[in-house]
């Protein structure tokens, strides 16, 4: 049995606490995700690709399949 993709978007420099927050909640719970850097002094929060992942185009941002859940 396969476990469904998860991915984290974070920002690229790792300081963000609503990160780091959902990044300790996977690690404890055994949960395997990839992690995704989102550069927010190159605006990369604001391009096309990221908006469409995330309606807020803030950090975090978790991909689970075809759900996305945003910070607010």
């Amino acid at each position: 049995m396969s476990q469904p993709k998860i991915t984290l978007y974070s920002d690229s420099h790792f300081f963000s606490p609503y990160v780091m927050s959902v990044y300790v909640a996977l690690k404890e719970k055994g949960v395997r995700f990839e992690l995704e850097p989102v550069d927010l002094a190159e605006h990369e929060n604001q391009q096309e690709a990221y908006a469409e992942l995330s309606l807020t185009r803030r950090v975090p941002t978790l991909l689970h399949e075809n759900f996305s859940l945003s910070e607010s």
